[in-house]
């Protein structure tokens, strides 16, 4: 039983995680094409990129 509950925990805390990130990608690209839409930057380029790691308790 409680394996049944830790991994529904970790389902939910996956799910809020990438929710978040779902949420913060969006607003990470708009963050950077505010600088990146200068004309003294228009020769570098960009990549935004937000996404989720592995996270671990001890």
């Amino acid at each position: 039983m409680p394996y049944i509950l830790q991994k529904t925990s970790t389902t939910v805390r996956t799910h809020f995680i990438e929710d978040y990130y779902v949420s913060k990608r969006p607003a990470l690209k708009e963050w950077t094409e505010t600088f990146s839409n200068h004309e003294q930057y228009k020769d570098i380029p960009v990549k935004a990129i937000c996404d989720a790691g592995c996270l671990k308790n001890s």
